[in-house]
Parts: C-alpha cells; structure tokens; sequence
C-alpha cells in the first residue's frame, strides 16, 4: 500500500504543479492583452480629443441651449398661445349579477387649460443636462 503510495502522489504533485504552473501563464497572457486593450483604448481617445475645437464645444452648447429651449416652449406653447389640453379618462361602469349584466367602459376626453407637467419632457431635458455635465466632468487635464 506505501508502495502504491509512493507513485501516485509524486504524478498527483506533478499534475497540480503543472496545473499551477498553466493558469500561471494564462493570467500572464490575460494580463498582456488586457495591457495592450488599454493601450488601444488610450490612443483612441487621444485621437478623438485632437478633433475636440472651440468650435465643437459650441455647438455642443448651442444643441443643448436649442433642446431645453424646445422642451420648454412645447410645456409653456400652451399657456402662451391658449390651447386647450385634452386629456383622455377611462370611465368604468358598474356591473350586476356578478359581472353577467352591464359593465364595461367608455372613453370621455376632458378639456383643461394650463401649463401640461410632461414626466417625459422633464426625464429628457434631465437626461440631457446630466450628460452634457457628466461628459465635461470626464474629461483629463
């Protein structure tokens, strides 16, 4: 039984040390191309920031000035020019006998006057300002 021993575990020792010795060179490997990935990355930003002029830097802030202008005259456009606002209310009807007699719904459009409170219209104008911020605070020096 020692005898039998005494082969297995110097080919089990072999086996692991050979093991160790592979992921060793696959991390080695992995590393380098993750080095040579960065270089890459590092040299396409810098060609991007060659082209980053004054005057793109302008019309980035005259597209954003544009689109909150925009967003803001579509909310205030109703109250400005008098349109009237419409808004669509589902009116579910009662029903009897366990649902077998009536029930069902109608649609009635309710007209209001005002300033409209778009969710969507504030997500984007949010959106854009958060971008538009968050690429300047990105930039290197």
């Amino acid at each position: 039984m020692i005898t039998l021993l005494s082969h297995i575990l110097p080919i089990a020792l072999g086996f692991i040390a050979k093991l160790t010795a592979l992921k060793a060179e696959d991390n080695k490997q992995r590393q380098e191309l993750m080095i040579k990935a960065l270089a890459a990355q590092n040299q396409s930003f810098d060609s991007a920031r060659k082209y980053d002029t004054p005057a793109s830097n302008a019309s980035r802030r005259l597209l954003l000035w544009f689109l909150m202008f925009a967003i803001s005259l579509s909310m205030l456009g109703y109250a400005v020019f008098g349109v009237p606002i419409y808004i669509e209310q589902v009116i579910k009807e009662p029903s009897y006998l366990f649902g077998l007699l009536g029930g069902g719904e109608h649609t009635e459009w309710i007209k209001i006057q005002g300033i409209p409170a778009f969710a969507e219209l504030f997500q984007w104008m949010t959106v854009i300002i958060e971008m538009y911020f968050g690429a300047t605070l990105a930039r290197r020096a």
